[in-house]
């Protein structure tokens, strides 16, 4: 696997003889007390390879309003907690034209069935928070249209 994203990975380990993948994790200690270049290398890849992996991640993050109503005990942004990752929501619910109406009701009175057994409470079920619920909802619908926008900016380039 890393030498599909990093070739040259090994050959900046000059005294590891480091036969494939599986062994990369076992002879990382002794590469990095052998040779002071491959520290250098080994931190610069771990930090390329976060940030390749992450950058949406850090871009965006739980707005006050989900940590004030709680959402965050049960969603994050790109992870299945108790609740499925906002992300998946939005992305399922990218060209719905009547999501936002379908998600207001599923996130005030509650709802099961969409995204596994787990039952979500009803977050607004006298209606008295609409305002904050349809922010909350605007923001996970708009993820995937955020994320959609970087990846085809990001093409291209």
């Amino acid at each position: 696997m890393l030498n599909q994203h990093f070739p040259d990975f090994k050959s900046a380990l000059p005294d590891c003889s480091v036969q494939n993948d599986e062994h990369i994790i076992r002879h990382v200690s002794e590469c990095l007390q052998e040779n002071p270049m491959s520290r250098l290398v080994v931190i610069v890849l771990n930090i390329f390879a976060g940030l390749a992996c992450c950058s949406f991640t850090l871009a965006v993050e739980m707005p006050d309003l989900a940590k004030k109503n709680e959402c965050i005990n049960c969603h994050a942004i790109n992870e299945r907690i108790v609740g499925p990752a906002w992300m998946d929501v939005s992305k399922k619910y990218l060209n719905d034209p009547m999501a936002e109406e379908r998600l207001m009701v599923r996130v005030s009175k509650g709802s099961s069935g969409f995204f596994g057994l787990i039952h979500m409470p009803a977050n607004d079920p006298d209606g008295i928070k609409q305002v904050e619920m349809r922010a909350l909802v605007r923001f996970v619908l708009g993820l995937a249209k955020s994320d959609k926008a970087g990846t085809e900016q990001n093409n291209a380039n």
